[in-house]
């Protein structure tokens, strides 16, 4: 692969998708193997549709190409990142909102959502310098290098807040479904 594109492919698989694989099959791995009863992981509302890992990795991954979009913004660069990493912040937290397991969710979202935006920004990169583009790789890897701190590190916070934030409320709500079907609260 000495062409361009196969140069880019190669710095999208190496820099963008490799460590989103590793920490997706993570939480995949997390998804099967942790029991039920671990901490009310996927104990879920009473008529709540809750999506599987699937749909949330599919829409993550959508989710990370509209963050990845982001560059075509006319914002000026750090504007536009700023705006970039807040969108992915809220899109992880409503997907880890949207998630049935809660533990799995925080390393299904984000990495998902950070290779559809690696895999955005190579295209664009691609259509942006064509076959002149060699010379710019080193670009394309600082970009997306770039990227695991600016988008990976605020949405795997915004994930864990989410995450808490879910459990307490699932908590409380499976409390005073004991408290109602012990008769204590008489309504």
């Amino acid at each position: 692969m000495t062409t361009v594109a196969g140069q880019v492919f190669t710095e999208l698989v190496l820099v963008g998708l490799a460590p989103a694989l590793g920490i997706f099959a993570f939480g995949c791995i997390c998804h099967r193997l942790l029991p039920p009863k671990l901490a009310l992981l996927k104990l879920r509302a009473r008529g709540t549709g809750r999506f599987g890992a699937r749909r949330i990795a599919f829409l993550a991954v959508l989710a990370g190409s509209i963050v990845g979009a982001r560059t075509l913004s006319p914002l000026p660069f750090e504007l536009a990142v700023m705006v970039g990493a807040l969108c992915f912040c809220v899109f992880v937290a409503v997907l880890q909102w949207l998630t049935g397991d809660v533990i799995s969710g925080v390393f299904i979202s984000v990495p998902a959502m950070l290779a559809g935006a690696a895999a955005f920004e190579s295209l664009l990169f691609f259509s942006r310098y064509g076959v002149h583009g060699a010379d710019y790789l080193d670009v394309l890897r600082g970009e997306i290098a770039t990227m695991w701190t600016v988008y990976a590190f605020p949405g795997f916070v915004a994930a864990i807040i989410t995450a808490f934030v879910i459990l307490s409320s699932l908590k409380a709500e499976h409390e005073y479904d004991q408290r109602v079907t012990r008769g204590r609260i008489i309504g």
